[in-house]
């Protein structure tokens, strides 16, 4: 995947990731080794480590992960399942930042990563959730309606999918994406009537670009879970898949 629509407005993700950060500091210790699955371009991983934090990452695209490491981070190229048995463990965190709802079987990627994380590890993830207000608003309008989602969550489904790979949820808390006013104007626009469709599109383009706010429409969360000691004890080396 090649995406350079991404690096024109990287300035506005590392907004959502530093304040991210903040967000976790409760969960992760300052000494916390970490995991993040579906790295990207190192985004987080550069807020991560502007927080002290020890943290190596697995991404697919091989053009994300060149550009991940061009600035000094430890990518590994791969998919989770082929690069699991290179994996360094246990790891006290792992991170997914909108990636379980691509993964073809979300169970048993989370138990790949429950074997690779320490008893006392945490999990942090946000994912969509369908049981949001926006969600429910605009129905099959929708925009995370898309053909690279696999699958879609609420709070309930996603708890299921979580111990059926040893976890245990602990935290569902809002998750906010920060956008540009004239980027998050265009998006609306889009889903209006076609007269005030243009109307506002028109609109959009005399707001300025540098214009951030941080956005929340109830329809991503942010979850963190702990592995369940029991279900690990349990829990056979090659996990059936779900």
């Amino acid at each position: 995947m090649v995406d350079d629509e991404y690096l024109k407005n990287e300035w506005v993700k590392r907004k959502t990731f530093d304040r991210l950060v903040e967000r976790l500091s409760p969960f992760v210790s300052g000494q916390s080794r970490m995991l993040e699955v579906g790295a990207y371009c190192g985004l987080f991983m550069d807020s991560a480590k502007a927080a002290g934090w020890n943290i190596v990452g697995i991404e697919p695209s091989r053009w994300a992960a060149q550009i991940a490491g061009g600035k000094g981070h430890e990518v590994t190229q791969g998919t989770l399942s082929d690069v699991a048995s290179r994996l360094a463990d246990p790891v006290d965190t792992v991170v997914l930042w909108d990636v379980l709802e691509h993964l073809e079987d979300p169970v048993t990627d989370l138990r790949i990563l429950h074997s690779k994380l320490a008893a006392d590890g945490t999990l942090c993830l946000s994912t969509i959730d369908m049981d949001g207000w926006f969600s429910k608003l605009l129905g099959k309008r929708w925009p995370w309606i898309m053909h690279m989602h696999l699958y879609y969550f609420t709070t309930n489904t996603l708890d299921d999918v979580l111990r059926r790979a040893g976890f245990s949820l602990t935290e569902a808390l809002p998750y906010h994406h920060y956008a540009s006013v004239r980027y998050a104007t265009t998006k609306v626009a889009a889903l209006l009537p076609p007269g005030l469709s243009n109307i506002a599109a028109a609109a959009a383009k005399l707001i300025p670009k540098r214009i951030v706010l941080p956005i929340y429409l109830g329809d991503v969360k942010l979850y963190i879970a702990k592995p369940m000691d029991k279900m690990r004890a349990g829990m056979p080396e090659h996990p059936p898949s779900a």
